[in-house]
């Protein structure tokens, strides 16, 4: 694999660098002035990932469930629609599932639009998923 200099230096085993892969080569900004561009993560934010998916001597991750607090604006919601992204197309689980929940439908409709309004990698993805379809104020798969 091809560090940048600026990457974390870790000494523990990770699944951490495939989820930081996969996010800064499929996942795309949403909105504001790097929209449409494919996300690039800052240092903080793949040390929390490669923390996250930490493995341990068996090679199983050691964290079922994973908590970050952060202030505003510093992108929890792209942060878990990424990785929502990834559980659902490359963990490599059968019959994955992944649940967002938010406080409010304006914080919900921003973290559903990561995976649903990125036009340019939905061509390499779209064949993985099942599009939902819109009843009410829920979403269905198709």
């Amino acid at each position: 694999m091809i560090k940048c200099l600026d990457d974390p230096v870790i000494d523990f085993a990770t699944d951490g660098w495939r989820v930081i892969r996969f996010v800064e080569t499929f996942c795309r900004n949403v909105s504001g002035p790097e929209a449409g561009k494919v996300i690039q993560l800052r240092t903080w934010q793949k040390e929390l990932i490669l923390e996250l998916y930490r493995l341990d001597e068996n090679g199983r991750r050691i964290y079922r469930r994973g908590l970050w607090g952060l202030a505003r604006k510093n992108g929890k919601t792209m942060i878990g629609a990424c990785l929502a992204l990834y559980h659902l197309l490359a963990d490599n689980e059968i019959g994955a599932e992944v649940y967002s929940v938010a406080g409010d439908r304006d914080q919900a409709r921003i973290c559903f639009r990561y995976g649903n309004e990125d036009g340019s990698s939905r061509a390499r993805i779209s064949s993985r998923l099942h599009h939902p379809r819109r009843t009410g104020d829920h979403l269905t798969p198709c």
